[in-house]
């Protein structure tokens, strides 16, 4: 019986390696892979939909507006911008490609027109490197199939 034990507690040694060697392959397997990066194509399509969550932002807030339109509300101006900053952000996700580092720094530009303690919304409209930013997003997102209307 001595035998037959030692056998047994041999086939108990070598049992749990094994299992540990699966347990360490089913890990790594089941180890969720890092997201790929979206397409420049998924990019302007997210872009597309800020862009739209933004101009429905800004109507709702022109039914909020006083001077007959002229002011909109100053909060209500840094959340409709913030958000579409965040969109932006987003929409570019980990991709490095010049479409996504064009939104990024879009994203950024936005971001700093929302901090506007006066008019937000003017500083996004009127300011150069915003324009220049909104123009290249909308020129690689045409190329790239989709129009953005930033």
């Amino acid at each position: 019986m001595g035998g037959l034990a030692a056998c047994g507690e041999n086939d108990k040694t070598s049992s749990p390696a094994p299992a540990a060697t699966t347990a360490a392959a089913t890990t790594d397997s089941s180890a969720p892979a890092a997201p790929a990066a979206p397409s420049d194509e998924e990019i302007c399509t997210a872009v597309e939909k800020a862009s739209a969550a933004y101009g429905e932002g800004l109507v709702a807030l022109a039914a909020k507006a006083t001077n007959n339109g002229a002011d909109l509300p100053l909060a209500g101006s840094k959340k409709v911008l913030k958000g579409l900053a965040a969109s932006l952000t987003k929409a570019a996700g980990d991709s490095e490609t010049a479409t996504a580092e064009a939104v990024k720094s879009l994203a950024a530009s936005v971001a700093k027109a929302a901090k506007d303690p006066a008019d937000p919304i003017g500083e996004y409209d009127n300011n150069a490197k915003t324009t220049l930013g909104r123009t290249l997003v909308n020129t690689v997102c045409e190329e790239a199939g989709v129009d953005t209307a930033l």
